[in-house]
């Protein structure tokens, strides 16, 4: 059965992996995997547990849950082939403001699986996103808008995340990908594969979104229609690209392994596709070999840790400079700061300290990519045992970015850290400062 769902073709030309189903049914890939190949499960218990997680729709098994036995089902319409065409039109009443379950089912794949259900779930936040992303179609447009208008316009989304304007970006992606999917109905060629690279980047957004609101599983499904866009493209930095964001999923979801896989194995197709001959193609290259040691990282492999930032920091001195081609913000210095998310998952609370003081914020544009630094010089100084310094960082982290401290859990959770581990000297301005952004304590 779930071989079946993830082979099914609304979810384009390619499967989902297994390693993104097993993320979701909490087990390993090998496990699913002998689940797929193995024999037949037996009852029907197995069956109802499976069907419920991935949110299967009735008629698509041949078999109803209990609590189904009183409901019609109804009959299936036939998914759209092709993987950027969401397919989704509105059965509820008009203003009604409702969800169509079973339209949300059958016009987003993979996502409204998960989403028909946490949409409903959370009104905000995560939901929020989720819930527009597979029912706002936008309105019709008498015409087409022109390319370069849609590229502007993923570019601000793009710029809108980078700097942690969490909520602006969330507002502004349905109704984008609504347009570049229209926009790809009147265009063919190198104008559609144009296009195709535009839906791409904004499922990395998607992606990224997801996982700053702690959904690994969610934004997993995200990157992975982010690949299938940009295999359409048949443009290699847009692979590329999108390989980043399966990456970053992965070691979220707690599979470093995998996504040191697929990040080394996406850098080197990146190479041979292009020689590495341009700033982007060494951008991305280096930013997805960044991923891949704070991979290892977690794993805690020093040495191959070292060396894949060694192979970083080889591609930012043969780029020459600090740069954000193809949104990454690779360079020597962003090199550093993943010495220091590194030195942080390896325990090395000393390195990372001393090596977060050799960074001047002041050179480093991006907001997002600020914040970062600091909670992760807090992370460090929490393991030292110096709370006061950590909550310190991360109160610096909101004045560069707001969102991403007050709208992420993993935060709110760092803080909670401090505030149960500090001396009685800390604990009071931690537990303010944590009521003040409404971090839980």
């Amino acid at each position: 059965m779930i071989r079946a769902w993830r082979y099914h073709p609304w979810h384009g030309r390619h499967p989902v992996a297994q390693t993104v189903v097993a993320a979701w049914c909490g087990m390993s890939q090998p496990k699913l995997s002998q689940i797929e190949n193995g024999k037949a499960p037996m009852h029907l218990d197995r069956l109802y547990q499976w069907a419920r997680l991935l949110q299967i729709p009735a008629n698509l098994r041949w078999f109803l849950l209990p609590e189904e036995n009183d409901r019609t089902v109804t009959p299936p319409t036939t998914p759209s082939q092709d993987p950027n065409d969401s397919g989704t039109h509105s059965r509820s009443a008009p203003g009604s403001g409702t969800l169509d379950r079973r339209t949300l089912l059958r016009a987003g794949g993979p996502l409204a699986c998960i989403a028909a259900s946490a949409a409903g779930q959370r009104p905000t936040g995560t939901g929020r996103l989720i819930a527009a992303l597979l029912t706002s179609t936008g309105h019709p447009q008498a015409q087409t808008p022109p390319l370069d208008h849609l590229q502007t316009r993923v570019a601000a989304v793009r710029h809108a995340y980078q700097h942690s304007r969490y909520h602006q970006a969330l507002d502004a992606v349905p109704e984008l990908l609504a347009a570049v999917r229209q926009a790809r109905t009147a265009y063919d060629g190198d104008q559609r594969r144009l296009l195709d690279t535009m839906v791409a980047a904004i499922h990395q957004v998607a992606s990224g979104l997801l996982l700053k609101f702690d959904e690994p599983a969610l934004a997993s499904v995200a990157a992975d229609r982010a690949m299938n866009a940009a295999r359409h493209s048949g443009h290699p930095l847009a692979v590329a690209s999108s390989a980043r964001a399966v990456v970053h999923t992965l070691s979220a979801a707690g599979h470093p392994i995998q996504a040191i896989n697929i990040a080394v194995t996406a850098a080197n197709q990146l190479g041979r596709d292009t020689d590495n001959a341009t700033s982007g193609a060494i951008s991305v290259y280096g930013a997805l070999t960044l991923r891949a040691a704070v991979a290892a990282a977690q794993v805690q492999d020093r040495h191959k840790t070292q060396e894949l930032l060694d192979e970083a920091d080889q591609a930012a001195h043969r780029l020459g400079r600090d740069d954000n081609q193809h949104w990454t913000a690779f360079g020597p210095t962003n090199v550093t700061m993943h010495r220091v998310s590194a030195a942080v998952r390896l325990g090395d609370a000393g390195t990372a300290v001393d090596l977060a003081a050799t960074i001047d914020l002041h050179q480093v544009p991006i907001a997002e990519r600020r914040a970062t630094l600091l909670i992760d010089t807090a992370k460090a100084f929490t393991q030292w045992g110096k709370h006061d310094k950590a909550l310190d960082a991360i109160q610096d982290a909101e004045q560069h970015a707001p969102e991403e401290v007050r709208a992420r859990k993993a935060v709110h959770r760092l803080l909670s850290d401090i505030t149960h581990t500090c001396p009685p000297s800390t604990q009071r301005r931690a537990i303010e400062y944590a009521q003040t952004i409404g971090a839980p304590v």
